[in-house]
């Protein structure tokens, strides 16, 4: 889970990104599993794929065969 930051504060995270560092930097939570749940006080606001969406509590699962990664 990677907080909302500024604009200036995405390049940090494109840099974590494309070295395979994102989940070593300080605020940004690393889980695994088949089903994330996140509780929250306040809105629950979630940028997923580019889409803001509303949701409280956060519930995150996978799908099977629901994404497909490309791995060089």
């Amino acid at each position: 889970m990677v907080p909302a930051r500024s604009r200036l504060a995405l390049v940090a995270r494109a840099y974590g990104m494309r070295r395979g560092e994102l989940t070593a930097q300080d605020d940004v939570h690393h889980l695994r599993g088949a089903v994330v749940e996140i509780e929250m006080s306040g809105r629950g606001l979630f940028n997923v794929d580019g889409d803001v969406r509303e949701c409280r509590p956060g519930r995150f699962s996978l799908l099977p065969g629901g994404v497909a990664v490309m791995v060089p």
